[in-house]
């Protein structure tokens, strides 16, 4: 199926309104397919003219245009032609459509812990089409009428509030204006909690099988809930937009997607009803999408972009107000802490791509290009440009062009001049340079500040600002300087930077800290870059400095200036191994464990020095679960850390059958799988042994740890099975694939799956012909051999790149990573091994 263009879609907007949609879906034929059939009422600028419907159909029973039939044949590429339209036009689509197994479009999944089957349909960015006929744009919104024929022991929910017309029928309420890609459906053997807040019906829907995690975590869930919407609806001054607002934890939404805002019935992925012991920094992630998700409400689906270009500015938003609503409403009042750690480290590592981009003003020439361009520049980095513009207008200006924003585009679409023009506004402030320096151009800035000292003072202080070389921009950055010597602020200091090089006389005749942090509060976007005296104070000094979003940003400048070979990461690892025994912030704790062990040790190291830091990090897991309070978040943290790390295969046998693990995770059996997966890495597990556990944890989740346990075991059977179920047709969902791929490439000798490194960029652009979207995304990601950094590696890479005919989601995702291996080469050129290579 072609990707519609951005010049087919606006002359199709031009040309057409939409009227109304009504769904008939037929849910009860079997598992392969299903009747749909769907009547689209639109009206004609021009009568006599011609357009096209889209449509991705098995098959086609009949096709009528004002009564006259369209011959079924004619439709070709996802596309039928409507020619000779009236002012007035009806068109009725009857056709039967294949169930996905990809998570896109309508997706049956088959829970293998009962056998209970469960659909949701994911409609983004361009998948609507794959189960009803219909003008699949951002800028055409109708109303959708949907009903249902399903098995009678079935339920059915959507955008819209639920009627039983009788036994094996269903109807979903009509809805206000949605885009195509807003329209969802769930359908199967969900079970139900329900609730209510300020009139409004809450639910909360999953598979039958995870029942006790919905019985013992939905409060939570509802409590952020309630909490976020009284936010949002003070903070839009606007009522909730629909009728009803559920939430949906389904199986299998493609890998990447956490969770999807269609209007009035959000889908999640169900991994976020946790299975086994929880840390709080598994809450906090949770309510952060809650929150995410919720934002959208207001901000993407009542006022949805004009065109996929403006895709980052829905994302960077929701991504902005989530942090905001979880700090300002609900217990999370340090999630600006993990907005940090978490989501913006993964922005600065896009910027550092070869493939970075401006966060605004994308050419999108058709939907797939615009795909390729969603990535953490348009979630994080946005996210922390938008957070620099409320500060740089002042919170209440920025707030009110929000609110006049949404009052004026209310039900209809938009564009960031529309958004810019809100904002200017309310604000009186013309912000066309603002916003050529931080939305429309790529790069991060380096910011550095220069001290000159005399007896324990600082007698001069100079900020300079660095700009890359081939993205020049005069961006201005709205920050704090931080000093800390001992556990106490001893400088601290609010400013503006907006030149190259700016003196700083407030911190004349203030002490010399020991500690010295620009950005401290971490709210600009930028890579600080620390003088020696802070660097050899860290180790002893960071665990000291009382506030935890001034340790973030350290973390977050050491993994900038490892990335970029300024700071060896043994030297981040020493850092972390000092440090992280003493850290109290659970969000940090759990957040720079997984850094220290998959970035630091597992990707920059190079393989003859990782297990001796593996194994250092055990020893910090040990030492932090020794102290830490019995089922605490910490002692949780502490426990994974040492499951994953340890090569004590003693010990870990000892807790994978159950005996002598730490009192918080008895029974655990998520913790087992890590457990597993650790013993597997080593060549300690057999393939019988993974199926013996498999048994025992029958469920969707651990037939995905599973299968990471069988793709991670170092042996070339092993391997060889693994890349087949990957990378041939088979009935995997792309979550499975996903958790092979996950695994694939650990080895303890490169050797053995160096030869999969040419055959993963052949494989991949083969399955680019029957895949594309969320999918072929997912994969082309997950199944990236970043690990095998080698030249020829990134060679590779580059041949590939050049191919002009590849789907842009892979060259995207080729560049994307190979531009991290480049990262990696270069640090261990700038650093080399401490140790020997092993032959190999």
């Amino acid at each position: 199926m072609p990707s519609l263009t951005l010049h087919e879609a606006q002359e199709r907007a031009a040309l057409l309104s939409v009227d109304a949609y009504r769904v008939q879906l037929n849910l009860d034929q079997g598992a392969v397919t299903f009747g749909s059939t769907t009547t689209i009422t639109f009206t004609c600028a021009e009568p006599g003219r011609a357009t096209f419907l889209d449509l991705q159909a098995d098959s086609i029973a009949s096709i009528t245009l004002n009564g006259t039939p369209v011959e079924p044949s004619s439709a070709s590429d996802g596309r039928v032609p409507l020619t000779g339209l009236q002012e007035h036009n009806e068109v009725v689509v009857e056709a039967t459509m294949r169930y996905s197994r990809d998570g896109s479009g309508l997706h049956r999944a088959v829970d293998p812990a009962d056998g209970k089957v469960y659909l949701q349909a994911l409609s983004a960015p361009s998948e609507a089409s794959r189960w009803f006929g219909c003008f699949d744009q951002p800028d055409l919104k109708a109303p959708f009428d949907i009903e249902a024929t399903l098995p009678q022991d079935w339920v059915l929910f959507g955008n819209g509030a639920p009627e039983q017309l009788s036994p094996t029928r269903r109807r979903l309420a009509t809805t206000p204006p949605l885009a195509p890609y807003f329209v969802t459906i769930i359908a199967g053997h969900y079970i139900t909690a329900t609730d209510e807040y300020d009139g409004i019906p809450l639910a909360v829907h999953t598979r039958a099988s995870l029942a006790e995690q919905l019985d013992a975590q939905v409060s939570d869930i509802f409590e952020i809930t309630k909490q976020c919407m009284g936010y949002y609806q003070e903070a839009y001054q606007s009522a909730y937009p629909y009728a009803q607002y559920h939430q949906a934890f389904v199986p299998e939404l493609p890998p990447g997607v956490g969770a999807m805002e269609n209007p009035g019935c959000v889908t999640f992925r169900d991994q976020y009803l946790f299975v086994g012991s929880i840390s709080e920094g598994q809450l906090l992630e949770r309510a952060n999408v809650i929150a995410h998700e919720m934002a959208h409400m207001w901000f993407g689906d009542m006022v949805t972009m004009k065109w996929w270009d403006d895709l980052w500015l829905n994302e960077s938003f929701a991504e902005y107000m989530a942090y905001r609503a979880m700090t300002e409403a609900t217990r999370f009042e340090d999630a600006w802490v993990n907005f940090g750690a978490a989501r913006k480290s993964t922005g600065y590592v896009m910027d550092r791509s070869p493939g970075t981009h401006p966060i605004a003003g994308m050419p999108a020439p058709d939907v797939s290009s615009a795909l390729q361009n969603c990535d953490m520049i348009s979630y994080a980095k946005g996210a922390s440009a938008l957070r620099q513009l409320a500060a740089y207008l002042g919170d209440d200006a920025f707030l009110s062009g929000v609110r006049c924003y949404l009052r004026d585009h209310a039900w209809g679409n938009a564009n960031l001049a529309d958004f810019l023009k809100a904002m200017a506004s309310m604000s009186g402030r013309d912000l066309s340079a603002w916003s050529r320096a931080w939305l429309q151009t790529a790069g991060t800035d380096s910011l550095a500040i220069e001290l000159e000292t005399e007896a324990g003072l600082i007698t001069r202080a100079v900020a300079r600002r660095t700009t890359p070389e081939e993205f020049p921009a005069e961006r201005p950055h709205v920050l704090d300087i931080s000093g800390f010597s001992n556990g106490l602020q001893d400088v601290s200091l609010d400013v503006e930077i907006g030149q190259a090089m700016q003196e700083l006389p407030d911190l004349v005749g203030q002490p010399v800290p020991k500690v010295l942090i620009p950005n401290a509060s971490d709210l600009t976007f930028a890579a600080v870059t620390y003088d020696d005296q802070t660097t050899a104070a860290l180790p002893e000094q960071l665990a000291q400095i009382p506030d935890p979003l001034a340790r973030t940003a350290v973390w977050s400048s050491l993994e900038n200036a490892v990335a970029r070979a300024q700071v060896d990461p043994r030297t981040a690892l020493a850092i972390a191994e000092r440090a992280l025994p003493l850290e109290q912030n659970d969000s940090i704790l759990e957040l720079v464990s997984k850094w220290a062990h998959d970035v630091y040790c597992r990707l920059f190291l190079p393989a003859q020095e990782q297990q001796r830091w593996a194994s250092a990090l055990a020893a910090v897991g040990t030492t932090i679960l020794t102290s830490a309070e019995p089922g605490s978040s910490r002692a949780l943290t502490a426990a994974r850390l040492v499951a994953q790390c340890s090569a004590d295969t003693t010990l870990l046998r000892s807790w994978l059958s159950g005996t002598g693990r730490p009192e918080c995770l008895a029974g655990d059996t998520e913790f087992g799988w890590v457990v597993a997966t650790n013993l597997a890495r080593q060549g300690e597990l057999e393939e019988h042994e993974i199926d013996g556990l498999l048994e025992d944890d029958n469920t969707a989740a651990g037939r995905l740890s599973a299968l990471a346990a069988k793709a991670i075991r170092p042996t070339e059977d092993a391997k060889r099975w693994a890349w087949t179920q990957m990378m041939t047709p088979t009935d995997l969902s792309s979550e499975e694939r996903a958790a092979l791929a996950s695994t694939f490439w650990v080895a303890p000798d490169a050797a053995l799956v160096r030869p999969y490194v040419p055959r993963y960029f052949q494989d991949t652009v083969a399955m680019s012909s029957h895949t594309a979207g969320f999918a072929l995304m997912s994969l082309a990601y997950s199944a990236y051999p970043v690990i095998v950094a080698e030249p020829e590696s990134v060679a590779l890479a580059d041949r590939a790149i050049a191919d002009e005919t590849i789907d842009p989601v892979l060259r995207k995702a080729f560049t994307d990573q190979s531009g991290r291996q480049r990262e990696v080469l270069r640090s261990r050129e700038a650093f080399p091994a401490a140790e020997p290579a092993t032959a190999g």
